[in-house]
């Protein structure tokens, strides 16, 4: 993903360990400003998430294509989410400036994440770990 262009880019592995750009997509299609600040596949590997500062959201993409398709934007109750941990059906978000880690429950169906409950007051979580 792109930090700074708000990108994800996707890249094709060749027989000789080459990388070659296939494409790029938004990481978010909310307006303002957007900085992506991690990046995770899914378990079953059929979806990819990102976590979007600025803008507050994690976005799901299919991977069942040539380039990423977005499937979902979820906001995540604050404004920097900066860093989450998909552990078995759950996504854990910190969110830095909003000092709170935000519980989310994954539909393995659709891939996308659900509020659970109230968020955890943490005072600037900047990581979680499984």
């Amino acid at each position: 993903m792109g930090e700074l262009d708000g990108s994800v880019i996707a890249y094709h592995l060749t027989g000789d360990g080459a990388l070659h750009q296939r494409g790029r997509v938004e990481a978010s299609e909310r307006p303002g400003h957007v900085q992506p600040s991690e990046i995770a596949v899914g378990p079953d590997g059929r979806f990819l998430y990102v976590g979007n500062r600025g803008v507050g959201t994690v976005s799901v993409f299919d991977l069942g294509a040539e380039l990423p398709k977005l499937v979902a934007e979820v906001e995540t109750g604050g404004e920097w989410p900066r860093h989450f941990v998909l552990t078995g059906e759950h996504l854990y978000v910190a969110d830095e400036r909003a000092d709170m880690i935000r519980v989310f429950r994954v539909d393995p169906a659709t891939g996308v994440p659900a509020a659970v409950g109230e968020p955890v007051p943490v005072a600037s979580p900047t990581c979680v770990r499984p």
